[in-house]
């Protein structure tokens, strides 16, 4: 079997510009992948199978289903897999993990039939199956605006460690949308968080996520994490995409094993990552 490591993102700032007449927003953010990742296998069979280490129906819901659906009516595929998940990444935790699964689904089908698309192509494909799935095909730090298609890949010049703290619950990104208030959430100034990780200054005050408010009022446990984090004196705080992730940027090598400790006494998901650079 063939496989694709799918990895997770965080929303380095996540400013919600605008709703959109088709029911949608207009997004301007700073996503960065992380090496935190689901592992997929895929190979021609007779007849698609899946299985996978959790509970994971196999249907619309799926986005390794829905890969196979997009390219089926894009390209024409007829052809059918054997598949194999293994989840790492949270589901409802804001890390990307159901779009990178969707996204490594895209890859492995075109190596497998030998298509050579495109990254450019996979992205295209990928936006039909959601709006964070073309992010996931570059794995790149980057700009991403409108619902997800733009998207301005950088490099950062020095790296950074990453902890991931979850709370039991987790969000819906519907839900989160709809408690949104576009007149009172936050706004973060994506040029300057932009300008300042590319030329690594210091972020402090500077992060920011519109929908950090909606995503507190369905779970009570997200801000009492950040919180806790910024009292035990760490700045760079901040839930990533709709919830329920905390993470803390800190500089590569920065001593934060005590703050681990403490998470992973009260949390279930307590994971230390760093930023995937290459």
């Amino acid at each position: 079997m063939m496989k694709e490591e799918a990895y997770a993102k965080i929303n380095l700032s996540l400013n919600v510009i605008a709703r959109r007449p088709d029911g949608y927003h207009d997004l301007d953010m700073i996503m960065l992948p992380l090496t935190l990742s689901d592992t997929l296998w895929m190979e021609p069979a007779a007849e698609t199978t899946f299985e996978c280490n959790v509970p994971l129906p196999w249907d619309e819901t799926n986005t390794i289903y829905k890969a196979l659906e997009v390219v089926r009516k894009e390209i024409g595929l007829h052809a059918r897999f054997r598949i194999k998940l293994e989840k790492r990444v949270p589901m409802e935790a804001g890390l990307g993990g159901g779009s990178a699964d969707g996204a490594a689904a895209l890859k492995l089908i075109n190596k497998l039939l030998q298509f050579h698309l495109s990254d450019a192509s996979l992205a295209y494909l990928a936006s039909k199956i959601g709006s964070d799935v073309p992010f996931c095909i570059y794995n790149r730090p980057a700009r991403v605006r409108g619902t997800g298609e733009k998207i301005e890949a950088f490099n950062i010049k020095k790296g950074y460690d990453v902890l991931l703290i979850k709370p039991e619950g987790g969000v819906s990104t519907a839900q989160a949308y709809k408690k949104l208030k576009l007149d009172k959430c936050p706004h973060p100034d994506i040029d300057a968080v932009m300008k300042a990780v590319r030329n690594h200054r210091k972020l402090n005050g500077l992060l920011g996520n519109s929908l950090e408010d909606s995503a507190f009022a369905l779970e009570r446990e997200i801000w009492d994490i950040k919180h806790e984090c910024i009292a035990l004196g760490y700045e760079n705080v901040l839930m990533t995409g709709s919830g329920s992730t905390v993470f803390v940027l800190t500089e590569k090598g920065e001593d934060i094993s005590e703050l681990e400790k403490i998470m992973k006494n009260k949390y279930s998901f307590v994971q230390k990552c760093e930023i995937l650079t290459e």
